[in-house]
């Protein structure tokens, strides 16, 4: 289908397209003040802000063309410059803003601006640039809902078509430098009740963080699509970020702060809100996380990838069932329970401040303690738990045993480590010859068959009870908890281990 392209060419009535796009603009606009010789004091007719809210109310995919007609008054805006493609996350365009109108309590107004130059914008239009725009013979574009202004409509993709380089300089002047734009102080829940307010504008989002899928990820959006913000007073937002953003393999913090960048949209607002920042000092979210239960898998991906970290956690908490534990006939190491919930993901605690038994539910505040990984490889690892952070459901956990191949847990563990501190049940297993002492051999007979089952033996990593108790002959069912070994040359030995002899049917 053919895109609309609407085209307003306005006639010289003693109106400029401000008065005629929007009634209410002000006559005389008050000059933005300046001590600097090198600003041209170009007279400014309108403010920004009369094109975003004029723009936003436009129909998606339609262009006005602004002063068009023969001998049609100058229509010039200026703004100070809050984006630019510095570091790749936006492309062919700068944004800018200005202190006109108020309205709702918010003064100024933005605006994209797009330019047909695929890099080095920000040597021109550095962020705090002063820039006057000439908007004659120029085009108001709908790009999604997002006002922008262009030298047409793009019919390859709907988009504001990019000024032309040569072009540049005749529209866009640049005048005094550096400035600065406070940015707009805010919450999610209070721009969700007027949106089209925001566009194309400096915000600053108090109390959010991102969400428990997306954090320790890079910001590099393109393996997910996109990122998730959430308010802790409501509302969530879509941040976009470019795969060629120079801060891409960047990873995304886990607390709770404040996000800045500029308020813009794929669809109309607040449905297809966006966040896009200019780099990762936009982001500041340090302090403890609201709405704080998150999954173990959550967890995990706070330090995934990383090699030896020591991550102090944010105001999370976790809830899951005890699938073994030290107490239990001392099967684990001393001090050690591992722990599932519903995520089906595992993750190990040590800790000598509390007392949990198998099939326990437990729901744990774990703000200030440490998650631990060893080599960058699992096993991930709680530490500095203490008894007032515990809250301890006896029996109650009804969480059941994957059912589960060796040859499944030797493939699953050489690509990723879902399994681990997960409790599994495997068929078909025949035992090597012997007790159960220390680390020995099973095998249920498939392609990549075979375990290393590890009962501790040692004066430091405790003795199970049963661990001189010889190990049955013939095939058996068997229940039991997967972790691993990471040695100091970096091989990775996993490992399997029975709570009692009675998970063996």
């Amino acid at each position: 289908m053919k895109k609309y392209i609407q085209i307003l060419a306005l006639t010289l009535t003693g109106f400029t397209i401000c008065a005629l796009l929007f009634n209410s603009c002000k006559k005389k606009y008050d000059q933005p003040t300046t001590t600097n010789n090198n600003d041209p004091n170009l007279h400014v007719t309108c403010g920004l802000w009369y094109f975003d809210s004029t723009g936003a109310a436009m129909r998606v995919g339609s262009a006005r063309q602004i002063g068009a007609a023969p001998g049609a008054l100058d229509t010039i805006v200026y703004g100070i410059v809050t984006a630019n493609d510095k570091t790749g996350n936006f492309y062919k365009e700068i944004v800018i803003q200005d202190d006109s109108g108020n309205a709702d309590g918010i003064t100024g107004g933005g605006m994209t601006i797009a330019l047909a130059q695929s890099s080095g914008l920000f040597t021109t239009f550095p962020i705090g640039q002063k820039v006057y725009v000439k908007l004659n013979g120029l085009y108001l574009v709908n790009v999604n809902g997002l006002p922008e202004i262009g030298a047409g409509l793009d019919p390859t993709n709907g988009g504001a078509a990019g000024i032309i380089q040569p072009l540049i300089s005749t529209y866009l002047i640049p005048a005094t430098y550096p400035n600065t734009v406070t940015p707009i102080s805010t919450t999610l829940d209070r721009i969700d009740v007027n949106p089209n307010r925001y566009l194309n504008m400096l915000v600053t989002l108090n109390e959010v963080q991102f969400a428990p899928a997306n954090i320790n990820i890079c910001y590099d959006t393109n393996s997910v699509g996109s990122l998730t913000i959430e308010g802790c007073t409501g509302g969530t937002i879509t941040m976009y970020n470019s795969s060629y953003a120079s801060f891409a393999a960047a990873h995304t913090p886990a607390g709770n702060g404040t996000a800045t960048g500029i308020y813009t949209t794929y669809k109309a607002p607040p449905v297809g809100a966006q966040l896009l920042i200019r780099d990762t000092s936009d982001i500041r979210m340090s302090a403890s996380r609201c709405g704080a239960d998150i999954t173990i898998d959550s967890l995990r991906r706070m330090a995934m990838g990383l090699n030896n970290p020591n991550i102090l956690l944010p105001g999370v908490h976790i809830r899951g069932t005890v699938v073994a534990s030290y107490l239990d006939s001392n099967c684990v190491i001393n001090n050690t329970y591992y722990v599932e919930d519903a995520s089906g993901q595992g993750i190990e605690l040590y800790t000598s401040a509390i007392s949990l038994y198998d099939g326990d539910s437990v729901y744990i505040d774990l703000t200030g303690d440490g998650l631990n990984v060893y080599g960058g490889a699992p096993p991930y690892e709680i530490t500095g738990i203490t008894k007032a952070q515990a809250q301890i459901f006896p029996g109650a956990g009804t969480l059941q045993p994957k059912l589960i191949t060796i040859t499944e847990i030797n493939t699953t563990y050489g690509s990723t480590d879902t399994l681990e501190s997960t409790l599994v049940t495997i068929k078909n297993v025949t035992f090597s010859k012997g007790t159960f002492a220390g680390s020995q051999t099973i095998s249920d007979g498939g392609p990549a068959g075979t375990i290393v089952m590890y009962t501790p033996n040692s004066a430091t990593a405790g003795t199970a009870t049963f661990a001189n108790e010889q190990m049955p002959s013939g095939t058996h069912t068997v229940t039991g908890v997967l972790s691993s070994y990471t040695a100091k040359s970096g091989a990775t030995t996993i490992q399997f281990s029975i709570r009692t002899p009675a998970d063996i049917k």
